[in-house]
């Protein structure tokens, strides 16, 4: 799942962004005398970086989540089986002196 667009906005308002450059991209109305094309360009790179890497970031901390829920699971399976299915080798006719 993506990132949500207020994280987006929040790191291209950090990156030294604002609406206005945002709009102009979207809108594809550039404002020559303020951007350049290297300007432009390099705008476009890095607001790509920046969705790409809060993306990733994302789904990493999804990922590390449901590894961690499915390490509980697990756990918790393994407490919660019978004590004779956990150790096989424990054999009751010993405790009664039936062997």
């Amino acid at each position: 799942m993506a990132v949500n667009y207020k994280t987006i906005a929040k790191k291209l308002t950090e990156a030294g962004y604002d609406m206005k450059d945002i709009v102009s991209l979207w809108l594809q109305r550039i404002d020559r005398t303020k951007h350049t094309h290297g300007y432009i360009r390099n705008m476009v790179k890095e607001i790509n970086s920046i969705i790409e890497t809060e993306d990733t970031d994302k789904h990493d901390r999804e990922s590390e989540e449901w590894g961690m829920e499915q390490e509980d699971t697990r756990l918790r399976e393994i407490n919660d089986r019978d004590v004779f299915d956990t150790y096989p080798e424990i054999n009751l006719n010993s405790l009664f002196g039936e062997d």
